[in-house]
């Protein structure tokens, strides 16, 4: 039956084409306007986009933060902004205009494959689709407009070039670079792109066979490079940002997450809430059939030979298992929202369109139109529910209303957590809502940086925990519905450092003795304090005699590795431990200058009490985590001091000795670094956060970079250790005394000072770097007292001289008996000298032993069971041993045995270059070491 026939004259399927694109049209720009006030957090950060696209000040090619999330909903937002002005709705039309093309997409498709009644149905179940589809064709929440749009695209233009050369024999130019084009364009908007690209391309290869390898293969890959040029570009100048999203995917939940994806995923989706069970039960029945009957219209066309219909339908299972099995090896599967199974709404009404326009005589072309008005009538609520747009115009309102609150009281940078981050736009950037750890602008890092005043959203970060702990104070107020702290005024300047010569032992988790009178207590290349994951661990320092200790400062390895719950104990003559600090949650906020900061650079613990004598302090650390590690790098125990001279007050001094001195370098901590850095206008460089200020200098972890305009500045408490830092280092320093400061002003040339890192009060001396490099300048035995542990490499029983072109070394190998009977298990000692930057991982080392032939061998993984020979240095080819067991085969006769070795890639086999004086083959090196089975010695 023609679907036309019988329709008042005049009527044509384009007038219902054009009518159902207005109605598209309207729908999204009826939820752009729903969902104008951006305040989700995603929807946020491409309002700022957006924004600054607008002003002209920022055209980012990602997301802030989102390196996997092209910017091209944002560009178009943009353009609408520039002529209309910027507002929450600016923000929308770009999404809604990209989604809109998904329209003429979905109709196309269908119509290539069944016709135009099976486009327009496709193209009626797009217009509006399920709520979640309505949201995010709408709402700038990802690039899932872009994934939608560019994915049915890319699937559309591969069924057209195989039914134009099914049907016409031809291959047309621009289809293979339109579908490069579309592809490059979606990969680069949203990775959610990937399955359509895949399947795309697979379907390509099986539908063309042999005509896929054409010149017009290229012609794709140019439109492709073309269109994803941004993500290219973009990533080679990041590290290949981009590419870490392949890190998602992962193994043993993938028949699980299919359930997920079949029955939870599709119908929280697709089945609306608000049906009763019977409806819903309903509806699934009717997409069970659906699918059922695609399968069942393929194979009948296929047996009729009905081309058109079996490509189609063919491609969209196809799509359908692919994504199915991304879906599922990704962790995104565990997540629970529908929003990642959106790609699949197109091909699902495209699906719909074949199958009901199959159905076509007089009955059952009528009836055919039940289940497309089901499908469409279930969801046209969303049209007047406008429940959503509400609760965010009162959202919008009570942060209007905090802002008020903000203003009264000065405060313009507020530190909260990243669900808040949407503010910013709401607020039109009047204010800077930015995260502890680091904002996904640097920007708004930059400014809370500097800023001298800030406020906190209740609790965050454990502040509340980091004041009480640290002897900290603040103020707090209510703003809407909010409440925040503010003025924090850090504990006063009154403290001293004990010796480190009064500590007689230092004892870890369990009574491990650690050592004597240290001044720190872990040596970055020979740990000798850190925690088992999730273990309760302790750290105890043993006084020689009763210390009035009133704190204790802590600086972990690493800023992450920091106790969950930390509470400190002290245990005086009558030898019963009394906590000192109650247990607390340990934050990562810090204490520096006139203010507290978060996180590195330049992080410690810190917790202050009311002077006691004691001669034992413990720190104990509680977790529930089971990964959790908490390590100490160094410690300080603080004691009773006199008060320091004001540190602002003293600035302009300071400047002044600065200038005196040339000082263009200085070390200092994280307040000063600011503020001196700022006062001299950039002229005095100093370490400071990268991430707010990328152009600030590398902070290096092993050792001190000096010379004749570089200094360091701590405060006159830190004196002694630094002084005793630098004596042990044969460092020169001059000191000079400005304020509550002490400036190290350092004698001779430039030069690095391995084993001394600085740790933004003062200097943490690293011994094992220290030793390494007094044993490099041929001071043998001083080097051995530093380390006992500290060792010669020992020359090989058998020198070799093996070089491959991946830069390592064989320099010795050698057998622990030569005569081995049969049955019987060997030990080869490998000498291997190995480049810095050289992946171990990708290689292998074949070893064959040979009579004429290969009769048994032991092929491992290169670098594998290591044993270090001694401590290597940064940046320098690294000396190791391996041993390695080989047993000799039980029914070997007795007779010499020679060996073969070489290094090989592990992925392609392919064996890598050698030069070596002794014979080799094709790479295979023989070496001089022949085993006498069962034969004498």
């Amino acid at each position: 039956m023609n679907f036309f026939r019988n329709r008042p004259e005049g009527f044509s399927h384009r007038w219902m084409v054009a009518l159902l694109l207005i109605a598209g049209a309207a729908v999204r720009l009826l939820g752009a306007w729903r969902f104008r006030h951006n305040l989700n957090l995603d929807a946020g950060v491409v309002a700022i986009m957006t924004k600054h696209m607008a002003e002209g000040t920022g055209f980012p090619v990602f997301f802030y933060g989102q390196p996997h999330m092209g910017s091209l909903e944002a560009i178009f937002g943009a353009l609408y902004a520039v002529v209309f002005g910027i507002s929450g709705f600016a923000v929308c039309f770009g999404t809604a205009f990209v989604s809109f093309w998904l329209l003429p997409v979905t109709y196309l498709w269908g119509r290539d494959v069944a016709g135009k009644r099976a486009g327009i149905m496709a193209l009626a179940l797009c217009v509006l689709g399920p709520y979640g589809f309505f949201h995010y064709n709408a709402s700038p929440r990802g690039g899932y407009a872009g994934a939608l749009t560019f994915g049915a695209f890319v699937l559309m233009m591969a069924t057209r070039i195989i039914l134009t050369w099914e049907r016409e024999r031809r291959q047309s130019f621009w289809h293979f670079l339109l579908i490069g084009l579309g592809a490059g364009l979606g990969w680069w908007a949203s990775q959610l792109t990937t399955a359509a690209i895949l399947t795309a391309g697979l379907f390509l290869l099986l539908g063309l066979r042999q005509h896929a390898f054409t010149w017009r293969v290229f012609v794709g890959l140019g439109g492709f490079l073309l269109g994803s040029l941004p993500l290219w570009i973009y990533n080679l100048r990041n590290d290949w940002a981009t590419f870490a999203l392949t890190g998602s995917f992962q193994k043993g939940q993938q028949v699980e997450a299919l359930g997920w994806f079949f029955r939870d995923r599709f119908q929280s989706l697709m089945i609306p809430r608000h049906l009763p069970d019977g409806g819903k039960t309903l509806l699934i029945g009717l997409y069970a059939a659906l699918i059922l009957a695609g399968l069942w219209l393929w194979f009948r066309s296929w047996r009729k030979k009905e081309s058109g219909i079996v490509q189609g339908l063919s491609g969209i299972y196809l799509f359908i298992a692919i994504f199915a099995f991304l879906y599922s090896s990704s962790h995104f599967a565990v997540l629970d929202t529908p929003r990642y199974f959106l790609p699949m709404v197109a091909p699902l009404a495209v699906l719909t369109g074949i199958v009901l326009s199959r159905f076509q005589g007089p009955v059952s072309g009528k009836l055919a139109w039940i289940p497309l008005a089901i499908f469409l009538g279930v969801h046209l609520p969303i049209l007047w529910s406008r429940g959503f747009e509400r609760k965010q115009e009162r959202l919008q309102a009570s942060v209007e209303d905090m802002a008020e609150t903000l203003r009264e009281h000065d405060l313009r940078v507020v530190y909260t957590p990243i669900a808040y981050r949407a503010w910013n736009f709401a607020l039109r950037e009047e204010f800077v809502f930015v995260e502890l750890e680091r904002d996904v602008y640097a920007p708004y890092s930059r400014e809370a940086e500097k800023a001298e005043t800030f406020a906190v959203k209740w609790n965050y970060g454990h502040v509340t925990e980091f004041l009480a702990s640290s002897g900290g104070q603040s103020e707090s107020f209510r703003a809407g519905r909010w409440r925040f702290l503010h003025d924090f005024s850090p504990p006063p300047d009154d403290v001293g450092v004990m010796s480190p010569d009064l500590i007689a032992e230092v004892h870890a988790t369990g009574g491990r003795f650690l050592g004597r009178g240290k001044p720190f207590v872990a040596d970055r290349l020979d740990q000798t304090f850190r925690s088992l994951p999730g273990e309760d661990a302790s750290l105890t320092l043993r006084f020689e005699a009763p210390v009035n200790v009133t704190g204790l400062r802590l600086w972990p390895d690493d800023p992450s590795q920091i106790p969950e719950t930390w509470e400190i104990l002290g245990r005086s003559g009558d030898g019963n431990w009394k906590s000192l600090m109650p247990a607390k949650r340990a934050a990562s906020f810090f204490w520096s200058g006139e203010r507290m900061f978060w996180g590195n650079p330049f992080f410690r613990l810190e917790a202050r009490f009311d002077p006691v004598e004691i001669t034992e302090i413990k720190v104990t650390r509680q977790t529930k985590r089971p990964h959790m590690v908490w390590s100490v790098r160094h410690l300080q125990v603080l004691v009773p001091g006199e008060t320091l001279p004001n540190r602002r007050e003293a600035l302009p001094k300071l400047m002044e000795r600065l200038a005196e001195h040339g000082v263009t370098f200085l070390y200092a901590d994280r307040w000063e670094s600011l503020r001196v850095h700022d006062l001299s206008e950039g002229r005095v460089d100093t370490l400071r956060n990268s991430h707010a200020f990328p152009e600030a200098p590398a902070w290096s972890e092993d050792h001190l970079e000096l010379g004749p305009q570089f200094a360091l500045l701590t405060l006159q408490t830190q004196t002694a250790e630094v002084r005793a830092a630098l004596k042990a280092r044969e460092a020169g320093f001059r000191e000079e005394r400005v304020g509550p400061w002490v400036l190290w002003l350092p004698e001779g040339g430039p030069r690095s000072v391995p084993g001394l890192f600085w740790n933004g009060l003062g200097l943490t001396r690293i011994d094992a770097l220290w030793g390494r490099d007094v044993f490099r300048r041929g001071r043998v035995e001083e080097a051995l007292t530093l380390h006992p542990w500290l060792e010669a490499p020992p020359e090989p029983d058998r020198p070799l001289e093996v070089r491959f072109r991946n830069g390592a070394k064989l320099l010795g190998l050698r057998v622990d008996r030569t005569n081995p009977a049969p049955g019987e298990v060997i030990t080869l000692t490998y000498d291997w000298e190995v480049p810095p930057d050289l992946d171990t991982n990708e290689y292998a080392v074949f070893v064959h032993f040979r009579r004429e032939r290969n009769i048994f061998q032991d092929d491992h993984v290169f670098m594998s069971d290591i044993e270090p020979v001694y401590l290597n240095w940064p940046g320098e080819s690294g000396r190791y041993r391996i041993d390695r067991e080989v047993r000799v085969p039980e029914d070997l006769s007795p007779g010499e045995v020679t060996l073969r070795m070489g290094l090989y890639r592990r992925v392609t086999g392919k064996r890598e270059k050698v030069r070596t004086s002794l014979p080799e083959t094709k790479d295979a090196v023989e070496m001089p070491l022949v085993l006498n089975i069962g034969g004498p010695e």
